[in-house]
């Protein structure tokens, strides 16, 4: 069997063009607080996720540490949130 191979063009040139930078006045910090209200509440979801986590940790070792015997989910959770608030001076 013959193995049929493309045929190149040759003596072509190609040409890239570099793409268009689109130009954009910088506002003004004074008149626009968009950005700075954006990440302190990006930092404040940030923050709340990583004290979730933190509880949920803290109460799931609570219950291995019982062996997962007997308990309530609810209160390991109320306590280790006490815990967790506590160990960063939050309350």
């Amino acid at each position: 069997m013959s193995e049929i191979q493309p045929k190149l063009k040759t003596g072509t040139k190609t040409t890239v063009k570099a793409p268009i930078k689109k130009v954009t006045k910088t506002p003004d910090k004074n008149l626009s607080v968009k950005g700075t209200a954006k990440s302190k509440k990006s930092n404040v979801t940030s923050d709340m996720d990583q004290f979730r986590h933190m509880v949920s940790e803290a109460a799931y070792y609570r219950a291995q540490k019982r062996e997962f015997i007997g308990g309530d989910q609810n209160e390991d959770w109320f306590i280790a949130e006490v815990e967790i608030k506590q160990l960063f001076n939050l309350e």
